[in-house]
């Protein structure tokens, strides 16, 4: 155990050395945290170890730690939305090591939130031990600081005032992160201190994109007591128009009433024209069901990089945005952050409308809300992100007319180009699957014999494809509908690849069965694979039926 937190002691070191420097680090300099996220449980007894006096002295170091934690939280929570328990109690025991460090008071608030900052980044939710410990610590620090009942809203003004340099949006989800853990009920005290303050208006509008639908409850029923009062900056004005298209219907004619009102104030709508658009491009989709569109903005000498993640089943999970960088910093980005497994087309703007409203639905339909940063980037954009489901029998009919002659020789020959697809397209990499569900079929299918375990695969398969593979049908009728999309969006001479994936998405449509589709049996042959490689590592062999 000494050696396992010097060796942690000494990369959070050379963390600090590389911040320090301003260097960017290489991957390599996190793969410990990328593949050992419970490292975060060490690392919260090396943090509640400093001394917060000497913090500002030693800043690069206490830096790496919040990098460091940053990154294990993540990893945690996505190991826990694909289903791992392991990563779900792991994040468990983490937020209670938090708690009990909290608790002994040695530290402030102001020390603890740029660490509890990770769990909003990730969407987690704090546990009932941490969300307490850091009430109880919020609440002495109220009782430590006399002067913030003197004028709270200088230090609001203030706070607002240091984040400037930073866009609207980036200060609005600064006060979500700084509030992660208060009750829903504190953010109508803030909406009513926000529209005390000039400089706050515009980010108390925000509020309505609050990702926990319990807060947007509570902003909901503050506006509608404020709207009468209070006059909307034109710019807040046409961000109200943009959000109301994001809420539910039912919400349609309460907001359409406060935008009457305003408008009957005399406040107008603010539109501007898009910035120019350098390029767009968007990964593959993978096995998960999750693609990522990166647009790249160039205004005169000025850059930024905008991206969107879409996961199915799930909606829009993910809005960011940079801020200006120069030519060089952008080609920079691509090399760092994109090796040779990912593939990366261009798309044009009608598939980036096409499958934001579609993600835009799925979060909506789920009660939630896409990142606000979602709402930054439809306004530089110039465009207007709508919720619309892509209508899959209408598209279908759109794209099998243009593809002549369609008959069962052309099916033929298509699905004898896409079998070899899994070996040949570097965009297929990821396509298995991989949960408990498939581990539990290849333990059916499999016995030990004379201490060796064997898979019988042909029954695997079959296995697969009648408990796993057409439960989900509708799921792969999407999936190859989508990379037709994808692929056609900016096809290349004489590549059939969009064709290809559009028949197999056809042949679902029309009934055949999943295990007569070639590159669906490489799919299941695949997952059966990686299913007996990893299940012992992902310890699913120990789940019983």
């Amino acid at each position: 155990m000494t050696e396992y937190v010097e060796s942690l002691e000494q990369w959070l070191t050379n963390m600090a050395a590389l911040i320090e420097a301003n260097a960017d680090p290489e991957p390599q300099h996190f793969l410990s945290f990328l593949n050992d996220p419970k490292l975060s449980l060490q690392l919260v007894s090396l943090i509640d170890a400093l001394e917060e006096t000497e913090v500002d002295e030693s800043r690069p170091y206490y830096s790496a730690c919040i990098f460091a934690f940053d990154i294990c939280v993540a990893q945690l929570q996505s190991a826990q939305e694909t289903g791992l328990k392991l990563a779900g109690k792991i994040l468990n025991q983490l937020m209670g090591r938090m708690a009990e460090a909290i608790n002994t008071g040695k530290h402030s608030l102001s020390f603890w939130l740029p660490i509890l900052n990770a769990f909003y980044d990730v969407h987690v939710e704090l546990s009932p031990e941490l969300r307490e410990a850091y009430l109880d610590l919020a609440g002495q620090d109220d009782e430590l600081n006399p002067e913030d009942e003197r004028d709270h809203l200088v230090a609001i003004r203030d706070m607002i005032v240091e984040l400037s340099d930073l866009s609207v949006f980036d200060i609005a989800e600064n006060f979500f992160a700084q509030s992660h853990a208060m009750p829903a009920s504190f953010f109508a005290d803030l909406i009513i201190d926000l529209y005390s303050i000039e400089e706050g208006q515009d980010i108390a509008l925000l509020t309505l994109l609050h990702p926990k639908p319990e807060v947007r409850s509570v902003v909901l029923s503050t506006f509608e007591e404020l709207i009468d009062t209070i006059i909307l900056s034109p710019v807040s004005l046409t961000r109200l128009q943009a959000i109301k298209n994001w809420y539910p219907p039912n919400y349609h004619e309460q907001l359409n009433r406060w935008i009457k009102i305003q408008r009957m104030k005399g406040v107008i709508f603010n539109k501007k024209p898009g910035l120019p658009i350098a390029q767009i491009k968007a990964s593959e989709v993978d096995g998960s069901g999750a693609q990522g569109v990166f647009i790249h903005i160039k205004n005169g000498k000025k850059n930024r990089l905008c991206g969107l993640l879409f996961k199915q089943a799930l909606g829009i999970k993910d809005a960011w945005i940079t801020p200006y960088v120069s030519s060089s910093e952008v080609k920079k980005y691509y090399q760092e952050a994109f090796d040779d497994s990912i593939t990366l087309r261009k798309i044009d703007d009608d598939y980036l409308l096409l499958v934001t409203g579609h993600f835009l639905a799925q979060t909506i339909t789920q009660g939630s809300m896409p990142d606000l940063h979602l709402l930054e980037i439809q306004e530089l954009l110039g465009m207007q992100f709508l919720p619309q489901s892509i209508d899959t029998e209408a598209i279908i009919e759109e794209l099998s007319v243009q593809i002549s002659p369609f008959t069962p020789d052309t099916m033929h020959s298509s699905f004898k180009r896409s079998k070899a697809w899994l070996n040949n397209k570097p965009f297929t990499e990821s396509w298995y699957i991989e949960n408990a569900n498939i581990d539990k079929l290849v333990n059916r299918c499999s016995s030990f014999a004379e201490g060796v375990k064997i898979c019988v695969i042909k029954d695997a398969i079959d296995e697969v494809f009648d408990q796993e593979m057409e439960v989900h049908r509708d799921r792969w009728l999407f999936h190859f509908l989508w990379v037709a999309l994808w692929l056609k969006a900016h096809t290349r001479k004489n590549e059939k690849m969009w064709q290809d994936s559009f028949i197999i998405a056809y042949a679902i449509h029309t009934g055949v069965p999943l295990r007569d589709i070639p590159v669906l049996q490489e799919i299941v042959r695949q997952t059966i694979f990686n299913s007996i490689e990893t299940m012992t590592e992902r310890r699913t062999h120990l789940n019983k039926e």
